[in-house]
């Protein structure tokens, strides 16, 4: 029996076998000493299943044409069959570094305030015949409690998050009626219930190919309604907010709206007027807001 407890790696792929290997080799090339690896395969007719079946070390599950729902889905699928007391996950074109893992235990092991701890990625940024790589840190202010700011900024993406598997089943797991801020949407709900941390260093590969026709963080009004959603189902979370982190939140969604509808190749001058527009409201209304609380100290 291993002195390490059990860590589930949820891996969920759709007809992209050679990225899959790369991330299955990903998981195994751990460092950490006790990991099942799970790789549900959402109908797949690409070789993904022949190449699957050839691995005795992965807990191979397949979901059928008939019974494919999407990407959440089949997350909760591969969450449901894990046995480990924390899980993390790992899309199919991404790649751990081997002390992922580990580091990230080390963190979560010695503070059991700590429900979820994330770490920064490499992002590979293929834009044409261009590639390049950005580090990506997470940002120090985002850790511990931080339930009022998830509302306004996303801290991390789903293949650089370990959970505590009570947590996560505890929240209701991914919300599959999403097919875009599944992460987002999910750390809303957890960082209501507990506090994040982070291993500050880059410790996964993320591909952000924008010639994908196929991804779908490339597809602009299907994002949109997902922005929707999201407000609409933790509308009393929003309406709480303060001016200053209404504004935050304007922001980010603006900002993601400019890199998606350019990524799908439907910016527009409308979309640079609005971005100007919040702009302007920032650099009117900060002003104020901060002359506010610093009369507080004086009065």
């Amino acid at each position: 029996m291993s002195k390490y407890p059990l860590i589930s790696a949820v891996i969920t792929t759709r007809n992209r076998v050679e990225l899959l290997k790369k991330a299955i080799i990903g998981v195994k090339s751990q460092t950490y000493g006790n990991i099942e690896c799970i790789v549900v395969d959402d109908a797949s007719t690409d070789g993904t299943c022949s190449y699957c079946k050839t691995l005795s070390d992965i807990i191979y599950i397949r979901i059928g044409p008939g019974e494919s729902r999407g990407g959440n889905y089949a997350r909760n699928i591969g969450v449901k069959e894990a046995k480990g007391d924390f899980i993390a996950f790992c899309d199919d074109d991404d790649i751990w570094l081997p002390q992922k893992i580990e580091l990230q235990y080390n963190i979560i092991s010695r503070n059991l305030d700590i429900g979820l701890i994330y770490c920064g990625r490499k992002n590979i940024c293929i834009v044409g015949k261009d590639k390049y790589m950005i580090d990506i840190l997470p940002d120090k202010r985002n850790k511990g409690d931080i339930s009022r700011k998830i509302m306004y900024a996303i801290p991390c993406l789903t293949s650089t998050i370990m959970v505590r598997s009570f947590v996560l089943k505890d929240v209701g797991l991914f919300d599959e009626n999403m097919g875009f801020w599944q992460e987002y949407e999910l750390l809303i709900r957890i960082a209501q219930k507990t506090k994040f941390d982070f291993v500050d260093q880059c410790l996964v590969y993320y591909l952000c190919d924008e010639n994908s026709k196929t991804r779908l963080t490339n597809k602009y009004y299907e994002w949109l309604s997902t922005v929707r959603y999201v407000y609409v189902k933790h509308k009393e979370l929003y309406e709480r907010m303060s001016l200053f982190e209404k504004i935050m939140y304007k922001f980010m969604v603006v900002s993601e709206r400019k890199n998606r509808s350019k990524r799908a190749g439907v910016e527009g001058l409308k979309y640079k007027r609005i971005i100007s527009c919040y702009y302007l409201s920032f650099v009117i209304v900060f002003p104020f807001l901060f002359f506010r609380k610093i009369q507080k100290y004086y009065v």
